[in-house]
């Protein structure tokens, strides 16, 4: 009969790298053992496999970071899918805020394109058919350059506060930025 308490062997690894103060060793470990399992879990509840990769990335640096302070109350791979869970709920809320902020940007660019009193029958006709190019050039955005254009238009952020956020150089952002509104142009003009 089968001992169900034995630890598979990633996880028995781990804990032996842990036990001699080899975090990098545990990581691997780990991130052989399991790292599948997060990436499809992240997928799963995010529904994006590219954010989804960022956050399995999230989790495992987060792993990383906790490493040396596991107490081992609970298996490492229950404390693994409770940090992924975690990082996954944040990410969600983060998007959940910027399909919001999203929704009500193109929702303001509808509005400001509504004709103005002292605009003639064309300019007006003009408004509308441009926010709609621009709503439907939008949409088809990947999510992150979406949020890339939401944050520096519509929250008005500076580079460097979006390069704060995503933890990389400003340059990356001014690049991912340029790409993205090149993108957008480009769809506008189908």
């Amino acid at each position: 009969m089968e001992n169900q308490d034995a630890l598979p062997p990633w996880e028995e690894k781990a804990l032996a790298a842990l036990d001699a103060g080899e975090i990098d060793q545990a990581l691997n470990a780990l991130v052989e053992g399991c790292g599948r399992a997060i990436l499809a879990y992240c997928s799963a509840r995010i529904g994006d496999d590219e954010i989804a990769n960022d956050v399995a990335q999230e989790v495992f640096a987060a792993i990383w970071k906790a490493l040396p302070g596991f107490r081992r109350e609970s298996s490492l791979r229950t404390w693994i899918f409770v940090i992924a869970h975690n990082r996954c709920a944040k990410r969600m809320g983060i998007i959940g805020r910027f399909r919001c902020l999203f929704s009500y940007g193109i929702d303001k660019i509808v509005e400001e394109a509504q004709p103005d009193p002292s605009d003639s029958l064309e300019e007006a006709v003009i408004k509308q058919q441009q926010a709609e190019r621009l709503r439907r050039a939008l949409e088809k955005l990947k999510q992150k350059e979406r949020a890339l254009i939401t944050m520096y238009y519509m929250e008005e952020l500076s580079l460097e506060e979006i390069a704060e956020r995503y933890s990389v150089s400003r340059e990356t952002v001014r690049q991912q930025l340029l790409k993205a509104q090149q993108k957008c142009k480009q769809l506008m003009d189908y």
